[in-house]
């Protein structure tokens, strides 16, 4: 982290590896604000759990991968599924983070210890991302 952010103190540059789980956070975060307590990283584990399952709909990861993620975040006891993380709040997400990044720059795994920023991942998959998730989780607590 410090390798990625200290030549970056003015953040210059907006691609940062280091975002992951904080692309659909903020937006989950600011729903939940009035009216439940949802922690900066519960929401950011949740992003983290979406991101993973995203990831593995566009092939840049397998099942077995995505559920390793899915279940070392249960074994850690950071929630992996909120019912506010929906399609609208996707949208509103994805909206604002290429309004103030500078494009979608969408950190996600692509092998163990290793990822990369997207710019081109489309609607459609972040719906079947969406889609895939409900499953994912199920497998995550078997």
């Amino acid at each position: 982290m410090l390798e990625e952010l200290a030549p970056n103190l003015w953040e210059d540059s907006l691609k940062r590896l280091v975002d992951f789980g904080h692309v659909f956070s903020m937006e989950l975060e600011m729903n939940c604000l009035h009216d439940e307590k949802l922690f900066h990283g519960e929401a950011v584990g949740i992003d983290m759990a979406y991101s993973a399952v995203l990831a593995c709909v566009r092939g840049q990861i397998d099942e077995s991968y995505r559920n390793r993620i899915l279940k070392t975040m249960v074994g850690l006891q950071i929630p992996i599924a909120h019912p506010r993380f929906d399609a609208d709040m996707v949208d509103d997400a994805i909206y604002e983070r290429i309004k103030f990044s500078q494009g979608q720059k969408i950190p996600l795994p692509t092998d163990v210890g290793i990822a990369r920023l997207f710019n081109d991942i489309t609607m459609e998959e972040m719906q079947a991302a969406l889609e895939a998730w409900p499953a994912a989780v199920e497998a995550a607590y078997d």
